[in-house]
């Protein structure tokens, strides 16, 4: 990428993007650079990552939301020859005509009176109306606007980049103000109608495109501003419209959109140099899905109850559930909480009433703060009448405000309380396992028919993994396996060849923490089912002065082609079965600095191309590793020796380990991935030429400088991929394979001569594979529901039976019966029935009950004075 090329923002869609591309405003900006003749290089920028970008790079929003609240999009340009940092895709041809004035004048002179009614359009569009050539800038507001208002005709066929899919659809939402995705549903009615409307708006645009027969444009044969501003909308349309219903625009008015289209694809190239913004091997490996359709997760999440061992059988007892069948339970689980808040008060309220309720006298306002918990049954509502109990009592009740503003502040603080809690009663998923087990129907043993095939793939996953998740990195991508990354250390230590074999420098050890096949590797196991393992590689660059020869005098059998008969004898070291030898050729590299790394070493001056360089001190520098293992019971915190990998799983089945049947199903597992995967030399073999870091650091032939630890560096990147690969590899097992090439599956516990044990312990491999997908399931903790729906149960029920179960205990003692009496007497019906009585109407019966009822079906008045009267008359009479 040249350094002076201007750097060009466009909004990020799915793999491929040369297909995909599809937003306006940025396609305008492209157009007139192409137009223009200007080299620019593309950074593609997530719809998550536009705030963060605009902000970083200190680029203002350039519109705003109905409420002030700054509206962030692309695209963005920046001119490192001048310095301009533009956001704004009008604003970007301004410059453009300006500061390039070669390629022909964006804007010429031309009537543009196309004028739209538009409707109330929920997404801010940019405000062009201070601009330099207003006829343009007036035009560029309302075309956008022409167009966004039949935007809901494309919306659901917008290609979004499939790592952040979801999270766009929800920044759509919020920018639209509507409540969810479906909203931009369209029925077929109202399909049917905004494509007439687009029709008929196109229809108004296309007898200025009339007025000039002599080519496509507005100006005939002549390309400006005008005609890339509505082609750009022309190529949003395209890529998100179905193809009939895009087959029908380009149709329509004798063909002049389509011809447009088509006169502005010259200037549509998309191939220009590209860089990723924010999100570089996430977007890499979404390139690895476009090609691989079935790339990592071709499993399916299970759904149902499980146990997550991480967290023991009690607290670790799950219920996974669907994105569907959990709003279900999350909607019924507020509704829940809302009705159990309504019982609860009700037995606050009956305990309230009892613990007060006393013989003698008392004033108004005991009463009637009696009946308000003996009858009123919800918290706010009481709330509402202690408040205005407190303010009408003022200098009539002793201290009405101490008496009845606590009671009132408490039911305040109830109701807020339990509000919160049915709104955050969706949160109760948060407390299960973060964990989800995988159901595939290739579980078993990975047997490829292209062996080659399916090592590139892995190893360029893996080493695009690594890159990504084992830099402390929160990406998307990393949630993909059971755990992030596995932990190593690396230290110095002596030659583990031996003699001179080594150059005078440490050798570099790398070695991983032990690996537990549970918590790091995601076989959901009980603690008694478990191993650990451990791995460790020592690497070191090999001497190639005295003691070696530089070249043998052989046979013709590399100039023709086949192997001569020759006898390869290891002379040093022991017998390591696990060896990688490496031959790093600098291939003339001309480095800008020296450099004193063991292997990269240059400091041989050049002027070779004009300037000052330095030259490899070596032809070939080797490296050595290898590569040894080690298994673990943690049981009985036993282990194997530090051993090859063919030797590895033999030694861990003899007796001192005692490992149970499924340790030793998980260990022949393991021993599988070991001998695909372990080596540096399974890493390096399909990615011989792109594999060392330094190589990122070269242009042609001129190297960037390195650091004096580099070729630890490349160790520990290739340490990084194999324990990658190591993830990924025993998660097939379970999860399938992902390489588009036909792979057979063996299936362990079908072999007949099979122990059944053993057959039992490989089949429950296929369903207790951990992974952290989630696939819109939602997880809940048994525990936790059972405690939710327990003790709310168990309010609900006391709410019911609280009454008559206080009332027969208390009859039961011959204590506290005139509370009782005192409870049945607040009741309104009752009170009611002693008004009436006081009147004289109606006969009375069930003066104790909850319903009183009169003895028989006889009418009588209700006179509001009449009533008033009595009362007043029987206040006067005082108690008989």
């Amino acid at each position: 990428m040249d350094s002076k090329n201007i750097i060009f923002y466009d909004i990020l869609p799915r793999p491929p993007v040369e297909k995909n591309a599809h937003a306006p405003n940025p396609w305008k900006s492209r157009l007139a650079l192409n137009f223009k003749g200007v080299p620019y290089t593309t950074t593609w920028v997530a719809m998550t990552d536009i705030a963060k970008t605009r902000i970083s790079l200190n680029v203002p929003a350039g519109r705003k939301f109905a409420d002030g609240k700054d509206f962030y999009t692309l695209p963005i340009m920046q001119d490192p020859t001048t310095g301009a940092l533009l956001g704004d895709s009008f604003d970007i041809a301004l410059y453009l005509n300006k500061t390039y004035p070669g390629g022909g004048d964006l804007f010429p002179t031309q009537k543009l009176d196309f004028d739209y009614q538009q409707p109330y359009i929920l997404i801010p569009l940019s405000d062009c109306s201070n601009k330099e050539f207003p006829d343009y800038a007036k035009f560029n507001m309302n075309i956008d606007a022409a167009f966004t208002a039949h935007l809901q005709l494309g919306v659901q066929g917008m290609p979004f980049n499939p790592a952040t899919e979801e999270q766009t659809k929800a920044e759509f939402v919020r920018r639209a103000g509507v409540s969810g995705w479906d909203d931009f549903a369209l029925s077929d009615e109202g399909r049917v109608k905004l494509l007439e409307s687009l029709k008929n708006m196109l229809g108004d645009l296309a007898v200025l495109f009339s007025r000039d027969n002599s080519g496509p444009f507005l100006l005939g044969s002549q390309v400006t501003y005008a005609d890339i501003i509505v082609g750009a909308w022309l190529r949003m349309m395209h890529v998100t419209f179905p193809e009939d219903e895009w087959k029908q625009v380009i149709s329509w008015h004798q063909g002049i959109f389509g011809k447009l289209h088509d006169g502005l694809e010259v200037f549509a190239e998309l191939s220009t140099p590209t860089q990723l913004c924010c999100a570089e091997s996430s977007f890499v490996i979404l390139l690895l899905q476009e090609k691989y359709s079935d790339l990592i997760m071709s499993f399916e999440i299970y759904t149902g109850s499980w146990t997550d061992w991480s967290r023991g059988r009690v607290l670790g007892a799950t219920l996974t559930l669907s994105s569907r069948d959990s709003s279900l339970l999350l909607a019924f689980i507020a509704a829940f909480v809302t009705v159990v808040a309504i019982r609860l008060w009700l037995i606050i309220a009956f305990t309230a009433h009892q613990l007060a309720a006393a013989g003698g006298k008392h004033d108004g306002l005991y009463y009637q703060r009696q009946v308000i918990l003996r009858n009123v049954k919800s918290a706010p509502a009481a709330a509402w009448l202690f408040l205005q109990q407190a303010w009408h009592w003022r200098g009539i009740a002793g201290s009405s405000f101490s008496r009845t503003l606590p009671l009132a502040l408490f039911c305040i603080i109830y109701s807020v309380g339990f509000a919160i809690l049915a709104v955050f009663s969706s949160q109760i998923s948060d407390s299960a396992s973060a964990y989800r087990l995988l159901r595939s129907p290739s579980c078993g043993f990975q047997i490829p028919s292209e062996e080659y095939q399916k090592a590139t793939f892995d190893n360029q996953r893996a080493a695009l993994y690594s890159k990504e998740c084992y830099s402390n990195t929160s990406s998307p991508v990393c949630n993909m396996l059971p755990t992030r990354e596995l932990e190593w250390a690396s230290s110095s230590v002596d030659c583990p060849f031996g003699g001179k074999v080594c150059l005078d420098t440490p050798a570099f050890k790398m070695e991983s923490r032990m690996i537990d096949t549970h918590y790091d590797l995601g076989l959901n196991n009980p603690p008694k089912n478990r191993l650990k393992y451990k791995r460790e590689t020592i690497c070191s660059p090999l001497n190639t002065g005295d003691g070696f020869t530089q070249y043998i005098n052989g046979s013709e059998a590399d100039s023709l082609g086949w192997q001569d008969n020759v006898l390869i004898r290891y002379l040093y070291g022991g017998n390591l079965n696990d060896l990688t030898l490496m031959l790093i050729a600098p291939n003339s590299v001309i480095n800008l600095k020296p450099n004193d790394d063991p292997v990269f070493a240059a400091s041989i001056p050049t002027n070779a191309q004009g300037a000052v360089g330095y030259l490899p001190d070596r032809w070939v520098s080797p490296i050595a590793c290898i590569d040894q293992h080690q298994i673990c019971n943690p049981n009985n915190d036993k282990c194997t020796p530090f051993l090859d990998r063919q030797n590895l799983v033999e030694n861990a089945m003899k007796d001192p380990l005692a490992l149970n049947v499924a340790q030793i199903v998980t260990a022949q597992r393991l021993r599988l991935v070991l001998w695909e995967s372990s080596l540096f030399y399974h890493t390096i073999w399909t990615q011989t030429q792109s594999f060392l870091r330094a190589q990122e650091k070269v242009a042609g032939i001129s190297g960037q400088p390195l650091p004096s630890n580099q070729w630890e560096i490349e160790m520990s990147a290739l340490f990084n991929t194999t324990l990658a690969n190591l993830q990924y590899h025993m998660m097939e097992y379970a999860a399938g394979s992902s390489v588009p090439t036909a792979v057979n599956i063996t299936e362990p516990w079908d072999d007949p001569s099979a122990d059944s044990g053993w057959a039992a312990a490989y089949k429950n491999m296929c369903y207790n594979q951990r992974t952290k997908e989630t696939q819109g399931t939602l997880n809940f903790s048994i525990l936790g529901l059972g405690l939710l729906f327990g003790l709310g149960f168990y309010i609900i029920v006391l709410s019911f039976i609280l009454e008559f179960l206080m009332a027969w205990i208390q009859k039961w003692l011959g204590r506290g019966i005139l509370r009782a009496r005192r409870w049945e007497r607040d009741a309104t019906l009752q009170q009611m029935r002693l008004l009436y009585e006081i009147q004289g109407s109606g006969d009375w019966k069930g003066t104790t009950e909850d319903f009183p009822c009169t003895v028989s079906g006889e009418y009588f008045g209700h006179d509001e004075d009449v009533i008033s009267s009595t009362t007043v008359e029987v206040r006067q009479a005082g108690p008989s």
